[in-house]
């Protein structure tokens, strides 16, 4: 007999009953007791299944792969991994642990399924394998067909993701294109294609239509699908822009190609435009055209008494496509009026049948000229009004209007030009006939649009610098990419602007040279490098303004003859030569005295402040450009700011040093008799007070001064305002002050006193004359001149102190008015900025005075009552009272004003 367990893994005491039968009867039951031994039992390893949810990885935590694992002893599991049972791994185990997790990331190509083999032991010596089974499940992608739009003749360079912009993967995987294309029937060349989806198509020569490729896009795990890309090149048709001339009545119109039928003419391809046969229709034309020219030059005479609009049209072709325009001819009796006008890129130039009087011309106004409102305007439907200048053409028979800072915006835009009262006349005084009316005094009006162009602008930046100074000019390229040649003329007044150098900037290498062409510079650069995209600044032009240049004359640099080549791409058929504004002008002179003082400063304030929209002295230049310190394009409080403190002598980098040699203009306008008033004498420790008086203070704005005085004998003690100069620098060395003073507004009349200087005799000074030497003196930058006029030495504007060695019986009063006379030693307030030590500054004004802070004009107290006792000058009064007279020591509390006065009289008078 073998007892078998009932249960494989069982163990332990058991038993069981028996009885025997010897084939007549049973014996009695007999029992059998068993104790089954435990052995160890072997773990049991299920397999696992795994699904990837991320693309990339899977991390399963503990149990894991023991999760399903089973011990019959009930034993703790662990997983055991040898390297050869992950072979054929699609991916990489980067960890696994004995409680089962595992971290497991996917092969980039890998889709499907793949597989690694366990093991699970139970401590005890049991082991088994299982399999783990992951799988990574791939859908394809989806490619989207593409249509894309060339230009004939040029290549169509796509940038990433280009082909693949519109494609997608349902599983989020990173979708590639294969850089092989099938281009059967392609009607050019794929010279690139790259995996990120871009493309460079060169189509064939003169093709047009649509002509296609196929693609693969894959999401490199074995899921393909393909795409189709459409080119489409069509021929646009040119686009003809009506034109509009002005004749006189019997004048011939004789028109070049520059101005011609074709010059706003344009065409979306870059095609050679030229007219068709027979060129012009002249139905209806109230003259005769005397010929007209493939490119669009003509000759027109009007019927004889004929005026007002007569019109042709013309057929435009570019080859294949037309368009038709009209030119409409303005004949015009003989009144002052336009004659054409040129849209330009940095504006429009305006010919006149006749000089223009530049006396009334202007653009900004300074109030107390009254110029009036501006007599060129250029606003766009929605960029607004263009700011810029207005340059005068060298016969005075035409002007440009130049926008400041660059080419205009793409914007319909409003030409007017102001014929009203202050308006633009001729040199015989006739005002403009605008409208072609034949009646003097109506505007002239003219809309045109710049359309967008994405051709190259090439451009120099406005130039203000005075004569005997440089600067270098950045010139700027924009869609420059590709670029491997450029060259162009420098168009300008050789006696206004000189070219004296070019080089390569900004990183840029090559070769560039220059050469001297009729009316400027021709200026070619070759790159060895092409340049990079967007705008870029190859070359810097060293400029400069010649020393016999007039102050304040302003001009035009026109780039010309511009050509662009891209390397193998072959020349940029069109591109854009922008103009600049040069101004002979030191920067920041916005009074036009070629210096520099506190009334610049004003000048400036006045502008920003909205009191002016321009500077007197520049009545046609854009402020921003004379006055913009701080380079933003416009003009704000930091530029006021930044300003003075340069006046007051803080050295600013964007100002250029002035010329040696340089002075101030005199321009000997009305005259005032202004000086130092009187002469007396004065005792050691006596304080005295200087006036400074004048006939006429009507329209004074500024002062500036340069006073010598005594040093030996005199100690300065201040200066006192007797009026509001809010922009001043009062500088002070030893024996000289210089002053330099501005308001914002002019002076009334009335006022005789300016200022006064405070001095104090020197304990033990020698006796004899101390002489206040006034040396110079200017006015509103010299706008106003003085007479007679202040001279280095001893003439009728100076004063003098002649010094006692004992106090005179009746202290002499040493000012023009009825003020008391100051003698105690007092140091009086200076109402405004002042510094001492250094050497005294140049007479010539334009030299940078030391540093000061500005300081704001003290306010003015009104009292009322007995307060006036509080006051300065009160306490003041009192002070000198009783250095004059024991009597006169109390104080203004203790006396009424009347008590005061009769107290000063007696001490004044006293034998």
């Amino acid at each position: 007999m073998s007892p078998t367990p009932r249960r494989p893994t069982a163990n332990g005491a058991d038993s069981f009953s028996f009885r025997v039968y010897d084939g007549q009867a049973y014996s009695t039951a007999a029992s059998v007791n068993l104790n089954v031994l435990p052995v160890n039992d072997p773990p049991e390893a299920r397999d696992d299944r795994y699904v990837m949810t991320d693309r990339t990885s899977l991390s399963v935590p503990g149990p894991g792969v023991l999760g399903n694992d089973t011990d019959a002893d009930g034993d703790t599991l662990q997983m055991f991994l040898h390297p050869a049972d992950a072979t054929g791994l699609r991916g990489t185990l980067w960890s696994w642990g004995a409680g089962g997790s595992f971290l497991f990331e996917a092969a980039l190509d890998f889709s499907g399924e793949t597989s690694f083999v366990y093991t699970v032991t139970d401590g005890h010596g049991g082991s088994a394998q299982g399999r783990v089974t992951i799988v990574l499940p791939n859908s394809p992608p989806v490619a989207v067909d593409d249509t894309f739009i060339a230009v004939r003749g040029q290549p169509l360079q796509i940038t990433a993701p280009g082909v693949l912009a519109n494609d997608s993967d349902p599983d989020g995987d990173t979708v590639r294109m294969w850089p092989v294309a099938d281009t059967t029937g392609l009607r050019g060349a794929l010279t690139s294609i790259s995996a990120n989806g871009a493309f460079v198509f060169v189509p064939e020569a003169g093709f047009v239509g649509t002509t296609s490729f196929r693609y693969t896009a894959t999401d490199q795990r074995g899921g393909t699908a393909q795409g189709t890309v459409r080119i489409q090149i069509p021929n646009q048709s040119p686009v003809a822009v009506d034109d509009t001339y002005v004749v006189q009545e019997g004048q011939l119109l004789q028109v070049s190609a520059d101005q011609g039928l074709l010059a706003n003419d344009s065409d979306p391809d870059a095609d050679t435009l030229r007219l068709r046969p027979p060129f012009v229709n002249t139905t209806g034309l109230r003259g005769q055209i005397t010929f007209v020219g493939a490119n669009g030059t003509f000759g027109f005479v009007p019927e004889a008494g004929f005026t007002g609009s007569t019109s042709f049209s013309y057929i435009l072709t570019d080859g294949d496509l037309t368009d038709e325009g009209r030119a409409t001819i303005d004949v015009r009796a003989a009144a002052f009026h336009v004659q054409g006008t040129t849209v330009t890129p940095s504006g429009v130039s305006i010919r006149f049948d006749r000089a223009i009087d530049p006396a009334v011309l202007n653009l900004y106004e300074y109030a107390d000229l009254r110029y009036g409102p501006a007599d060129v305007t250029l606003t766009g439907t929605t960029t607004g009004a263009v700011r810029g200048s207005l340059v005068l053409d060298a016969d005075g028979q035409g002007m440009s209007f130049v926008k400041t800072g660059g080419a205009l915006a793409p914007d319909p835009y409003t030409l007017t030009v102001r014929a009203g009262a202050g308006g633009l006349r001729d040199l015989s005084g006739r005002a403009l006939d605008g409208d072609g009316n034949g009646i003097e005094g109506d505007d002239f009006s003219q809309v045109f649009t710049v359309g967008p162009s994405s051709a190259p602008v090439l451009s120099l930046p406005d130039l203000v610098r005075g004569p005997g100074q440089s600067a270098v000019l950045p010139l700027t390229l924009t869609n420059a990419g590709g670029v491997t040649r450029i060259a162009f003329d420098v168009l300008h007044d050789t006696g206004l602007l000189s070219i004296d150098g070019v080089q390569l900037a900004n990183g840029a290498s090559g070769s560039v040279t220059r050469s001297a062409i009729a009316g400027g510079t021709r200026i070619e650069a070759v790159f060895t490098t092409a340049l990079g995209a967007g705008t870029v600044s190859p070359l810097t032009l060293t400029a400069g303004i010649p020393a016999a240049a007039a102050y304040q004359r302003t001009g035009v640099a026109r780039l010309a003859n511009v050509q662009i080549d891209r390397g193998a791409q072959g020349s940029v058929a069109n591109s854009v030569a922008d103009r600049s504004v040069i101004v002979a002008a030191y920067f920041m002179d916005t009074s036009g005295n070629r210096g520099y003082s506190m009334l610049d400063v004003q000048r400036l304030q006045r502008v920003v402040s909205g009191l002016d929209t321009g500077y007197a002295a520049y009545p046609m230049v854009d402020p921003v450009l004379i006055g913009d310190l701080n380079g933003n394009g416009q003009l704000t409080s930091l530029d006021v700011n930044r300003f003075m403190q340069f006046v007051q002598g803080q050295a600013r980098p964007e100002i250029p040093a002035l010329p040696a040699g340089s002075s101030p203009l005199t321009f000997g306008g009305p005259a005032r008799n202004v000086g130092l008033g009187g002469s007396g004498s004065a005792s050691a420790g006596d304080l005295v007070s200087i006036p400074l008086t004048l006939d006429n203070a009507q329209g004074i704005e500024s002062l500036t001064a340069k006073i010598v005085y005594d040093a030996s004998r005199l100690e300065y003690k201040g200066v006192r305002l007797a009026t509001d100069f809010p922009y001043r620098l009062v500088k002070h060395v030893a024996g000289e002050i210089v002053l330099d003073l501005a308001r914002l507004n002019a002076l009334g009349s009335g006022l005789s006193e300016l200022l006064e200087i405070d001095f104090q005799v020197k304990a033990g000074a020698a006796e004899g004359g101390a002489a206040i030497d006034l040396q110079v003196l200017t006015l509103n930058d010299g706008k106003l001149s003085q007479s007679p006029a202040s001279q280095v030495g001893v003439d009728g504007t100076d004063a003098q102190i002649t010094v006692v060695a004992v106090e005179p019986p009746a202290p002499v009063m040493l000012r023009s008015t009825t003020a008391s006379v100051e003698t105690t030693n007092l140091v009086l307030p200076v109402p405004g900025p002042e510094t001492n030590g250094g050497v005294a500054p140049q007479v010539n004004w334009s030299v940078p005075l030391a540093q000061t802070e500005p300081t704001a004009p003290n306010p003015v107290t009104v009292t009322t009552g007995d307060d006036w006792k509080k006051t300065a000058w009160a306490k003041d009064l009192t002070q000198r009272l009783a250095q004059l007279s024991p009597a006169a020591a109390a104080q203004p509390q203790a006396q009424g004003k009347t008590g005061m006065l009769k107290t000063l009289l007696a001490a004044l008078t006293r034998k």
